[in-house]
């Protein structure tokens, strides 16, 4: 862009005044221009603004005689303004770059010209949000964070990313359920792994909160949550758990099978395969109960001799 800037700028402003006074102004006007140019050459954007902003003021006043010198200067003042808000972004001064940014749509649309620089900064401002409310997350600024994260899905919904990081800042000021409907929207626009990990830790943390306080029926949907955004082991085991405790050993069964077939190296594959063959031993199904007794590790510190015992009762 500063080039075709410089290109446009470079030639040498001459124009004739009706009198003498205009003469004056536009003269005034031209001087201001040319510098603004010079400004721009040597990378001085802000100052080559200024400038060109006091051109325009003086060509205006300078009336038909300084058309050209101020259509120049309305031209080029969006899109200077466009390029210090992109800046701005670059040195993550985010602030200045909204406000700059703000003000070179206000100029476009103003001047007339410009037609697209409304739409691209449109485009570029919710990009900016997100970045200085990841800094706001960064320094624990929930509060913050989330004003500007919500008006940034609000804008942008299909915004995966900025649906995650609103998320975690609910999550982070303990409001479970915007968190939840945060993680889901973050899950249907681009962001579903990420999302479904996060959405099964908050159900795995309910269903241990509630066999805490001894709510197994409550305990088993949020496991059956966690494992439907997620398939993991650590649910279905807890689930077992609080079947058992409801006295439900059929579904304590289903899960504990479940359990040991997706975790076949776990710690307690043994205690678990000893649970589920007690069960169907107290259900009378003595070949279940041998199937896994059998699995039981014999050298198991916790279960391993009672589980032979068992067998060697089973078999006779």
């Amino acid at each position: 862009m500063k080039k075709a800037i410089v290109t446009i700028l470079a030639a040498a402003v001459c124009i004739f005044a009706a009198n003498a006074q205009d003469a004056d102004i536009l003269k005034a006007a031209t001087e201001a221009y040319n510098q603004g140019a010079e400004a721009l050459n040597l990378g001085d954007n802000a100052g080559a603004l200024k400038l060109f902003n006091n051109a325009l003021t003086q060509a205006e006043q300078a009336g038909e005689s300084g058309a050209e010198v101020a259509g120049n200067c309305k031209d080029i003042i969006p899109k200077l303004l466009l390029q210090i808000g992109k800046d701005y972004i670059k040195a993550n001064q985010f602030d200045e770059a909204i406000k700059t940014l703000g003000e070179a749509a206000e100029a476009a649309t103003k001047f007339g010209n410009n037609e697209d620089i409304p739409g691209e900064v449109e485009q570029i401002l919710p990009g900016i949000n997100l970045k200085k409310a990841s800094n706001l997350v960064k320094e624990k600024n929930f509060a913050e964070a989330i004003v500007i994260l919500k008006d940034v899905v609000a804008k942008t919904p299909e915004n995966g990313n900025a649906h995650i990081l609103l998320a975690n800042c609910y999550n982070a000021t303990g409001n479970k359920a915007e968190a939840i409907n945060s993680f889901i929207a973050a899950k249907d626009n681009g962001q579903e792994k990420q999302a479904a990990k996060a959405l099964s830790n908050i159900y795995l943390k309910d269903c241990q909160a509630a066999i805490k306080a001894k709510s197994y029926k409550a305990a088993i949907e949020a496991a059956e949550k966690s494992y439907e955004y997620l398939p993991n082991s650590n649910a279905l085991k807890l689930a077992g758990n609080a079947s058992l405790q409801l006295k439900d050993n059929d579904k304590a069964i289903e899960y504990f099978t479940k359990y040991i077939e997706e975790a076949p190296n776990a710690k307690d594959f043994s205690q678990i395969c000893y649970n589920i063959a007690s069960i169907y031993q107290g259900k009378g199904n003595k070949a279940k109960a041998i199937e896994f007794y059998e699995k039981v590790n014999p050298a198991d510190p916790a279960v391993g001799a009672y589980a032979v015992q068992q067998l060697e009762a089973l078999r006779k």
